[in-house]
């Protein structure tokens, strides 16, 4: 299974040179984002929005980390998280996991309901946000906000301060190859949920609660913030991109999403650069699942399904029009280190014609049933 997930051919591809065109992609691989701190205080605000299986544990736990030493920034951040209790990584899914269910969920502690969440929330964000002893910047979020519709990410805002528009940046991040990320999305059900123990790769996606891709729909993500009306700034992360260039993720976020000051040769941040023992635990492994496990699908049709998932992808190209880059100056889509995203963007022309979400499941299921599929 490692070897189809990110076979020789698709590996090797990975550090290919890349030729996208260029009235479409007109921005500098590794471009670093710079924050437009247009809130009247200049205080800024980061809502890191997943989705699963992205790097959102790791980025949630290195921001928890950061905020709670004020030694390793220059400014200072908080991250968010409600007054119940120690903070944790995972503190922030307590707000969408509310709105989500609408009265909370036993796996998220502790359980409110949607009312008293958006309260808490308000009311804590505001304090941190209107602490008079300093421009406190605000850093937060959850992967599972990338399961909520768009009147429910209305709800989730909410609780932002007023005029909090002009400071927000809105963070989601893109893995590769897209197969790795839903092989990761079955192990993680599957070790973790009972009713799913027994399940290989292929029963599980052929199982009928396997009925959508919002999990690692990054894409729609991006699409979702860029199209409201409230202007976000959008970033997104290309994490293998960012793995090519010897990055690690802390220094992503507190280099370019929390605007520390960093060696523009090795991106590392000031604060931190002479603090070895801090470099380790920001870099330490995070509790990666093994990716081996009975598969139940031959390597022909998880290439299949690989092209279906990145062809799904192709859709949202015209995403790419709105990016903020050498040619677009005023456009709200940054992607950071962007080279196997481009990469793989620049593969849409061989691959399927792109399906919407639920035609992209359809076919997932065909390809695993040795179907005829249907276009």
């Amino acid at each position: 299974l490692r070897q189809i997930v990110c076979g020789k051919d698709e590996c090797e591809e990975a550090h290919a040179a890349v030729t996208w065109k260029k009235e479409k992609l007109a921005q500098k691989s590794g471009i670093r984002y710079v924050p437009k701190l247009t809130s009247k205080s200049g205080q800024q605000i980061v809502l890191m929005v997943g989705p699963h299986k992205a790097g959102s544990t790791s980025m949630q736990t290195i921001a928890l980390k950061l905020t709670s030493n004020p030694a390793l920034l220059s400014k200072k951040w908080n991250w968010i998280a409600p007054p119940i209790g120690p903070k944790s990584a995972k503190s922030f899914a307590v707000l969408p996991v509310a709105i989500r269910f609408a009265g909370g969920h036993k796996g998220v502690h502790p359980v409110m309901s949607s009312k008293e969440a958006i309260q808490v929330f308000s009311a804590e964000i505001a304090k941190q946000w209107h602490d008079s002893s300093s421009n406190t910047n605000l850093i937060m979020g959850s992967e599972e906000i990338d399961s909520l519709n768009d009147a429910q990410i209305g709800e989730l805002l909410s609780v932002m301060p007023p005029d909090y528009e002009s400071a927000m940046t809105v963070v989601v991040t893109y893995r590769s190859p897209r197969l790795a990320q839903l092989v990761s999305i079955w192990k993680q059900i599957t070790q973790t949920r009972e009713a799913f123990h027994s399940l290989s790769f292929k029963d599980f996606i052929l199982d009928n609660r396997f009925n959508n891709i919002h999990a690692m729909d990054t894409m729609r993500l991006v699409k979702t913030f860029l199209d409201r009306k409230e202007g976000f700034d959008v970033v997104l992360i290309d994490l293998a991109g960012m793995k090519e260039k010897g990055l690690h993720m802390y220094q992503v976020i507190a280099c370019d999403l929390m605007g520390e000051p960093c060696d523009s040769n090795t991106m590392d941040p000031d604060k931190i650069a002479n603090k070895p023992r801090i470099i380790e635990d920001l870099t330490k492994n995070q509790g990666k699942r093994s990716i081996e496990g009975d598969v139940g699908a031959t390597a022909e049709q998880l290439r299949e399904i690989s092209d279906v998932l990145m062809a799904y992808d192709c859709g949202f190209q015209d995403l790419l029009l709105k990016m903020n880059g050498n040619g677009n100056k005023s456009g709200r889509l940054t992607v950071l280190y962007d080279d196997i995203f481009t990469q793989n963007m620049n593969r849409c022309s061989d691959l399927p014609e792109p399906l919407d979400a639920d035609a992209t499941v359809a076919k997932l299921k065909a390809i695993l049933l040795d179907l005829p599929v249907v276009s």
